[in-house]
């Protein structure tokens, strides 16, 4: 089925009344951009490195409520009713027809497998590799969560761990997302791996990844906020790596540096990432500054990651 996809754009403040006014039409399946949820979430979240500059431009925009409406008779009733209720608040609409593919497969054909640094060939499950170069085969759907191998961040972190894992080193994953840079150094011989999110969604995803890679013995993972939740903080503590990692942004990081100061083995690597190339100085500068030795940064477009021990 084929759909037409109606934008209603409010540029007044009265969304949640017209919203009102949309349910008691029978209309209520539709979507809300509201640049006042999006500037409160904003001010929540310390991933600002992550959002592109599209996405920031909701800030400047109205408010968009957007409703999918079938291409039949019912939809053109829906349709209706929507222009007539948007014509009596003066409300500009916008139509586009949308054709219903298979996404679930249509999708699939952007994601082939990837060379990442001279280990490592990362791949979704439904490619096949006949030729693996010597390669380790490291297998993650792009769909699962976020850290699918293609994004530059997560290949400058795997790069440094293809130069520093020999075999029988013990990792922390702070941040762990699908799980692909913990389940990585145990595919190229780390013997353990705790792997940590502040999202429960990330956990199941990394667990289900270990396993799709063979690696579920060696590694577990876990919920929970090492800024904020003391206990939680206290027992990741309790053990010291010899590997870490942080693909996250420059501000978590920073903050996340008692935590590596108490986690790092003497003579251990801690790998950050995440990080936009104006903000590396403050990263050198705080961690230099808290203890650490710089020992490499590496930069992909506009990232950049840093390999550091300790004093």
């Amino acid at each position: 089925m084929d759909w037409k996809k109606i934008s209603i754009y409010i540029k007044d403040g009265s969304q949640e009344a017209f919203q009102t006014e949309l349910i008691d039409l029978g209309i209520d399946d539709y979507s809300v951009t509201d640049p006042d949820d999006f500037r409160e979430f904003l001010g929540e979240t310390f991933y600002y490195d992550y959002i592109d500059d599209k996405v920031m431009g909701i800030l400047d925009g109205p408010c968009i409520i957007t409703v999918y409406a079938p291409l039949n008779s019912q939809g053109d009733t829906t349709l209706s009713l929507i222009r007539s209720l948007a014509d009596s608040h003066g409300y500009g609409i916008e139509i586009e027809d949308i054709k219903d593919e298979d996404w679930a497969d249509n999708w699939k054909r952007f994601f082939k497998p990837l060379k990442v640094g001279r280990r490592f060939y990362i791949k979704p499950s439904w490619e096949q590799l006949d030729d693996l170069e010597g390669r380790t085969i490291l297998e993650i759907d792009p769909s699962s969560s976020f850290g699918s191998g293609t994004h530059e961040t997560t290949q400058l972190c795997l790069e440094m761990l293809s130069d520093i894992v020999h075999g029988g080193e013990t990792v922390l994953d702070v941040g762990c997302g699908s799980g692909i840079l913990g389940i990585g150094a145990l595919l190229l011989g780390a013997s353990s791996c705790k792997a940590v999110d502040i999202d429960e969604n990330s956990m199941e995803v990394t667990r289900e990844n270990a396993g799709i890679n063979g690696v579920s013995s060696k590694l577990d993972a876990e919920c929970g906020n090492v800024l904020e939740d003391t206990s939680f903080f206290d027992r990741i503590c309790y053990n010291k790596y010899d590997i870490i990692t942080a693909n996250i942004v420059a501000d978590v990081i920073i903050k996340m540096r008692p935590l590596f100061s108490n986690c790092l083995n003497d003579n251990g690597r801690l790998i950050v990432s995440g990080i936009i190339a104006e903000r590396l100085d403050d990263v050198i500068d705080a961690f230099s500054s808290s203890g650490f030795r710089i020992l490499m940064t590496n930069f992909k477009n506009d990232w950049c990651s840093v390999m550091m021990e300790l004093r």
